[in-house]
């Protein structure tokens, strides 16, 4: 329930002790939330004569709308652009994944494919909201199959198509359906490609320019013709030229539509994009700057093969590359810039709060505008800045609470069933106490691994989590660290009985016999 029916009726959330990101600026209020959506106190006071049915203290911390990732290939073995007979599931399961990350909303991503796989995986991936089922699927990127062989990347060559002559029939005849497409990325050079990029928009279809070779005229022509976005900056395009700096120089061209900004994705997981050319969009652009993941079914899995769409994708480190086909790594400074500019990385497997992170510190920007790089920007570029990437009254209650180091507290979705309950991801802190986070309506423990912390230079912290699922009111999920993994602990805490527990699959990595439960029953 988001604000509809019933919602006067709802409990009323008060969180205290917290900075909120609103208006561009971390404000010290409270944040009001009823029936899933963000709530104005004074009418509440004045209008309705009510006070908070709960209050909750968040011992100072920031309170962000939740991150919105529009470029997200799969993850945690899961690749969207795989026909399966069930690929809904799969969906779900990086659904729930990702909200650890501070995800609350993500476009599911697909490669190149065949026109089989469209017909087959499109249709089942609708819009979706959020809830306690996991982040909200806004739509889904279609990336390829209508790009530049030269600058394909880790995209199948023997799938890659040009527009014919009826060039949106064309599209139309690969993809199938369009009802639960929101962002396709072409390449604007392509012939017919101005005919497809208009009659997208008026579909309210998000056109992206991206792995391609155009010059900064037919990218311009491009935006005239409907673009607004441009996938993954200075990935798979031509490098910036001071006489024709390319799809780049939309952050600064002068011949665009009056009152248009153009956006554009930004891989800030420190392998994908230098931390100079980070500085660079950001200062000339900042305002545009989408922070995405470009994520691979590889995210959370660790070193080895997995697929990415029709290929198989080879993992090492932080690096992950068509496999046989080995690149040299990205950025160091012993490889030439030819080297480095012919052999990118294919996919990213860093999560979002990670990106953030490392896109602060890269650039050196407001923590403010870290924040709204992953919220509010790709709000504003699928034009649901009203309901979402903001804490403004009236909005969706889908927000993030971090630490001073932005890393993520928990994550909180409105819910669906008629209570309007908010689902919570917690990251403990050795020592913390969680007692005041239980709930003593808890249902289901769910008890996971997840390696992750160690991402751009954070030092490795392998978590247990938690997640205490409910049917009324406030349904929970604590992350606890294996310190406090004992099991009269954790009855004593989460105050459940041990009927009621049971283990999930692993998100990561296991390390037996470290940071990790005992095999044994709880």
């Amino acid at each position: 329930m988001r604000g509809g029916q019933g919602a006067a009726e709802a409990r009323v959330l008060q969180f205290t002790n917290c900075r909120i990101l609103r208006g561009g600026k971390l404000l010290r209020e409270d944040l009001w939330v009823r029936g899933g959506r963000i709530l104005d106190p004074e009418k509440l006071f004045f209008e309705e004569r009510r006070v908070a049915d709960e209050r909750r203290d968040c011992g100072g911390r920031i309170l962000a709308p939740g991150f919105i990732d529009v470029q997200i290939n799969g993850g945690f073995g899961v690749d969207f652009s795989q026909a399966t007979e069930d690929v809904g599931s799969g969906v779900s399961l990086v659904a729930r994944r990702i909200l650890s990350h501070g995800v609350t909303s993500f476009c599911p991503t697909l490669v190149t494919s065949p026109p089989e796989v469209y017909h087959k995986v499109v249709p089942q991936i609708p819009v979706k909201s959020g809830g306690p089922h996991g982040a909200g699927v806004l739509g889904l990127h279609l990336e390829g199959p209508f790009i530049s062989r030269e600058k394909r990347g880790a995209h199948p060559e023997a799938h890659l198509r040009s527009f014919e002559a009826n060039a949106f029939q064309d599209l139309l005849a690969t993809y199938g359906p369009l009802d639960n497409v929101r962002i396709v990325t072409l390449a604007p050079e392509l012939g017919h490609s101005h005919e497809v990029i208009r009659e997208l928009t008026t579909r309210g279809i998000c056109v992206s320019l991206g792995h391609s070779v155009a010059d900064l005229r037919a990218a311009e022509d491009a935006v005239w013709s409907g673009a607004t976005f441009i996938t993954h900056l200075f990935n798979a395009m031509l490098p910036f030229h001071h006489r024709d700096p390319g799809i780049v120089g939309l952050l600064t061209s002068d011949r665009l539509p009056a009152g248009r900004c153009i956006f554009y994705g930004m891989i800030a997981d420190g392998t994908h994009t230098n931390p100079a050319a980070l500085r660079i969009a950001h200062r000339a652009h900042p305002q545009g700057l989408v922070l995405v993941t470009d994520a691979i079914p590889a995210l959370g899995l660790g070193n080895g093969r997995h697929t990415l769409g029709q290929q198989e994708v080879e993992v090492d480190g932080l690096t992950a590359y068509v496999a046989g086909e080995r690149p040299h790594p990205l950025g160091p400074r012993s490889q030439p810039a030819c080297q480095v500019a012919h052999d990118p990385p294919d996919g990213s497997i860093a999560p979002m709060d990670v990106c953030v992170r490392h896109f602060l510190q890269a650039t050196g920007c407001s923590v403010e505008s870290a924040l709204e790089a992953a919220s509010l920007h790709p709000a504003q570029l699928l034009g649901l800045e009203k309901s979402k990437g903001t804490l403004d009254f009236g909005a969706d209650a889908d927000f993030v609470v971090l630490d001073d180091s932005l890393h993520v507290q928990a994550t909180y979705i409105s819910g669906g069933g008629a209570s309007g309950a908010l689902l919570a991801l917690r990251i403990a802190t050795v020592g913390s106490d969680i007692r005041d986070w239980c709930s003593p309506r808890s249902g289901v423990v769910v008890l996971t691994f997840s390696p992750f912390g160690f991402w751009g230079g954070w030092p490795p912290s392998p978590l247990l989590t938690g997640a205490v699922l409910g049917t009324g009111g406030v349904c929970l999920a604590l992350p606890l660290f294996s310190s406090l993994c004992c099991k009269a602990q954790l009855r004593k805490c989460l105050q459940v009985q041990s009927d009621r527990m049971v283990r999930a699959s692993p998100v990561g990595r296991e390390q037996p016999g470290k940071n990790h439960l005992p095999r044994r029953a709880l």
